[in-house]
Formats: C-alpha cells, sequence, structure tokens
C-alpha cells in the first residue's frame, strides 16, 4: 500500500509542479500554486489524499494536537479580499504572506498583501 500511496503523491507532485508559475522578480516574487482548501485539510488531517508520513500528523504538530483545529483558527484568522481577480483568504506574517483564492489557487510570497493581490490579477 506505501508504494502506491508514494507514487500517487509523486504524479500529484509533478501536476502541480507543471502547473505552478512565478510572478514577479526577485523579492517581489510570488509562487503561484494551484491548490484547493480540500488538498489543505487533507494535509492537516493526514487522510489517505494527505502528503502522510509515517507518525501522522501529531508528529508535525505535537502529541495530542489537533490538525484540523489548526487550520480552522488560521483560516478564521484570515482576512477575506476581493478584487477584479476574484475572492479569497489572505495571511499575512512578518516574513510571507499568503492568499487562498476561490477559484483554486495558492499564492505564496515574501511580499506585501498589497503586491500579491496584484499578483492574483496575473492569470
Amino acid at each position: 500500500m506505501r508504494g502506491k500511496q508514494a507514487e500517487q503523491h509523486a504524479e500529484h507532485a509533478e501536476r502541480v509542479a507543471s502547473e505552478a508559475k512565478v510572478v514577479g522578480d526577485g523579492w517581489a516574487s510570488v509562487a503561484v500554486i494551484p491548490f484547493s482548501l480540500s488538498d489543505l485539510t487533507a494535509a492537516a488531517t493526514g487522510t489517505p489524499d494527505a502528503f502522510a508520513t509515517p507518525g501522522g500528523p501529531g508528529e508535525h504538530f505535537g502529541e495530542g494536537a489537533d490538525p484540523q483545529a489548526l487550520l480552522d483558527s488560521v483560516l478564521k484568522s484570515a482576512t477575506p479580499v476581493s478584487g477584479t481577480w476574484g475572492s479569497g483568504k489572505l495571511i499575512k506574517t512578518k516574513l510571507v504572506t499568503a492568499l487562498l483564492t476561490d477559484d483554486g489557487r495558492l499564492l505564496v510570497g515574501a511580499v506585501t498583501p498589497e503586491e500579491i493581490t496584484k499578483a492574483a490579477g496575473t492569470k
């Protein structure tokens, strides 16, 4: 079973890599990756569709941690944003800004929220 999962993960990674692109140059670069909330939920909970590891989700989040609760908390704290490109949820830290769009894209970069929403308008 583990071999089949590894093969599925490799195929998924190849598909995502072939569809990923970079918008901007240098420090203004933003990675644009096809992504969905269901992918994020699966990765956080360690379901079979996720990029699971031998120890399961607790290995990454600490013993007794609830990765789904952490994910829900992060998404609830995200700022709803919209523009000509559509709408999504913005998460800003001191190092990186991420935008999960409703049309299935994840944009990530060491840029301002203005830069990332500008990049979202680039198809």
